[in-house]
């Protein structure tokens, strides 16, 4: 899967992950034993990965995640529950977070919501 990572510093790079996990991704940027992790083909330090979503939004998108910089991205989560994601983001303490298939810092997140469908009359 094509992915698109943003570091701290404002540098992003595309990669492919070829089993790509957004939960696993999490908990290993979320290792604290590792300063340097493998996303993809690309070696980078783990503090400084802020985002990693894939290339092409998903046509079947039910969240809309807004961030501190304003970037709103749009993402399928199955059975969403806020409680749940809500739970998920308080307990990363800051750290990672695996919203459906992108991986946030938790501190980045301003705002989770469900996307509403429109219904065809």
């Amino acid at each position: 899967m094509e992915v698109q990572v943003k570091m701290i510093n404002g540098l992003n790079f595309e990669t492919i992950i070829e089993e790509y996990n957004a939960q696993i991704l999490a908990e290993t940027l979320n290792n604290q034993e590792y300063s340097m992790v493998i996303i993809g083909d690309v070696i980078a330090q783990r503090y400084s990965v802020v985002r990693v979503m894939t290339k092409v939004e998903n046509p079947e998108a039910n969240v809309e995640i807004t961030l501190n910089d304003n970037t709103v991205i749009k993402v399928y989560v199955e059975n969403y529950n806020p409680l749940v994601v809500l739970q998920s983001i308080n307990s990363a303490g800051g750290g990672m977070v695996s919203i459906g298939e992108v991986v946030l810092q938790a501190s980045q997140i301003v705002r989770i919501m469900r996307i509403k469908q429109e219904t065809v009359a």
